[in-house]
């Protein structure tokens, strides 16, 4: 448990890509995470860590997966008013 909640963190199989990029950013709601996370072009994701505000729908993640920055925001794009990731992501 952390000051702000309980974080979770999912351990996902991925494959053995020869790169990993590990992203940072926030959300409106864990339900535009896992939209993000089961779009048809999601993969490779090897970590998601998911640390919800205690007060509001907001929610922090950090993401470790076999994909480019280019590729994430398409598919930030395509999801439904996931505007917030796009303007929160930042490559760690």
């Amino acid at each position: 448990m952390t000051a702000k909640g309980i974080r979770l963190t999912l351990f996902l199989p991925s494959g053995f890509d020869h790169f990993m990029n590990t992203f940072s950013f926030r959300a409106d709601t864990i339900h535009h995470v896992f939209e993000l996370m089961l779009g048809p072009g999601m993969k490779g994701v090897h970590r998601l860590t998911i640390l919800p505000d205690p007060i509001f729908p907001d929610v922090e993640e950090e993401l470790l997966a076999e994909i480019t920055q280019d590729k994430l925001m398409r598919l930030v794009a395509s999801v439904n008013d996931a505007h917030v990731i796009g303007d929160t992501h930042s490559p760690m």
